[in-house]
C-alpha cells in the first residue's frame, strides 16, 4: 500500500520539481519526502524492528541446516611392564627386580571424528558420522629396544534416523518455531508499511498545512495593510475604523503563531533537530488544484489493473 501511496505522490509531482532542491528561503514538498525518509527516528526504529524479526527468521530456519563436524585428536599411551614377568618361576623367586628392570610400550594414537548431521521440517533427523583410531607402536627411547606389538587401524561409519512417532511429532512441531518466526517477519513488515505510508501522509498534510499557514499570514497582512492605508489616507482616527485596524493587528499575530506551530509539527515530523526547525524555508509549491494529469493515467488498462491489486 505504501508503495502505490509514494507511486500516486510521484505521479502527482511534476518531474522539473523533482530535480529541484530546496533553495535558501523555500522548502520544496519532494526535499520534505526525502528527509523525512532518511531522518525521521520512528522510521530507523521501525526499520531495525523489521531486521530483528529477519534475523529471528533465519535463526529458525538455521536449525534445518545441514550441519558438519570434525576432530582431530593425537595422544601417546605408555604402558609400563616389568623384565620379571618374562623370567622362568625359579628364577622370579630369587631376583630382586631394580628400576632397570622395567620396560616400556609405547604406542601413538591418532584419532579422526567427522559427521555431518541435518533435521528436517518433516521431524525426522538424519547423522551420519566416521569414526577412525590408528595406533603405532614407538621405540623405548632409553633401552632403545625394538618396538612392542604392530601397527592397528580400525574405522567405523555410524548412521542414524530419528523418526518421531508419538503425539504432536512432524511437521506442526518440528517448523512451528520457523513459522512463527516466519509470520511475525511479515506481521512486523507490514507494520513497517503501514507506519511508512501515514508517515509520509503526515508530512505531506503538515507541509501544505504549512503552506496554508503562510497564505493566510499574507493574506491578514494585506488586510491589515489596506486598513492601515484607510487611516493614512482619512487622517482622521475613527472609533470603530481604529478597532478594526486593530482587530487585523489581532489576527497578523494568531496567523504569525499558526506559521510557527505548523512549522513545527513539520520538523517534527521530517525528524529534525529543534534548532533546524527555525531555518526551515517557506513552502514554494503551489497547491494541486489540476489533477487531471493524474486522473488520465488511469485511463491505462495496466495501471487499473495495479490499482485493483493493491
Amino acid at each position: 500500500m505504501y508503495r502505490l501511496f509514494v507511486w500516486l505522490f510521484l505521479l502527482s509531482t511534476p518531474f522539473s520539481l523533482m530535480a529541484q532542491e530546496s533553495t535558501s528561503g523555500s522548502l520544496s514538498l519532494i526535499n520534505v519526502i526525502r528527509t523525512t525518509l532518511e531522518n525521521s527516528p520512528n522510521l530507523k526504529l521501525q526499520q531495525l524492528g523489521v531486521a530483528k524479526t529477519k534475523a529471528q527468521e533465519r535463526i529458525a530456519t538455521g536449525q534445518f541446516d545441514l550441519t558438519t563436524r570434525a576432530s582431530i585428536g593425537y595422544s601417546n599411551n605408555v604402558i609400563t611392564t616389568r623384565i620379571i614377568s618374562q623370567m622362568a618361576p625359579e628364577q622370579q623367586a630369587v631376583y630382586t627386580p631394580g628400576t632397570a628392570d622395567l620396560g616400556s610400550n609405547d604406542s601413538d594414537v591418532q584419532t579422526l571424528n567427522a559427521g555431518v548431521s541435518k533435521k528436517f521440517r518433516s521431524g525426522i533427523s538424519t547423522d551420519v558420522a566416521l569414526v577412525s583410531r590408528r595406533a603405532d607402536p614407538r621405540q623405548d627411547p632409553k633401552t632403545k629396544a625394538n618396538p612392542i606389538g604392530y601397527t592397528s587401524s580400525v574405522s567405523g561409519v555410524r548412521l542414524t534416523i530419528k523418526v518421531p512417532l508419538l503425539k504432536g511429532s512432524g511437521t506442526v512441531s518440528a517448523a512451528a518455531q520457523e513459522k512463527a518466526a516466519q509470520l511475525n517477519h511479515q506481521a512486523k513488515s507490514a507494520d513497517f508499511q503501514h507506519f511508512l505510508t501515514s508517515t509520509l501522509k503526515e508530512a505531506i498534510k503538515n507541509y501544505w498545512s504549512y503552506k496554508e499557514a503562510v497564505v493566510y499570514l499574507n493574506k491578514v497582512q494585506e488586510s491589515e495593510q489596506r486598513v492601515q492605508n484607510w487611516v493614512n489616507t482619512l487622517g482622521v482616527v475613527d472609533g470603530s475604523l481604529q478597532g478594526f485596524l486593530e482587530d487585523k493587528k489581532g489576527k497578523v499575530v494568531d496567523a504569525i503563531q499558526a506559521v510557527e506551530e505548523s512549522k513545527i509539527a513539520l520538523a517534527n515530523t521530517m525528524g529534525i533537530q529543534a534548532h533546524e526547525a527555525a531555518q526551515l524555508g517557506f513552502p514554494q509549491n503551489d497547491f494541486p488544484l489540476d489533477w487531471s494529469n493524474v486522473l488520465a493515467v488511469f485511463n491505462q488498462q495496466v495501471i487499473k489493473a495495479k490499482w485493483i491489486d493493491e
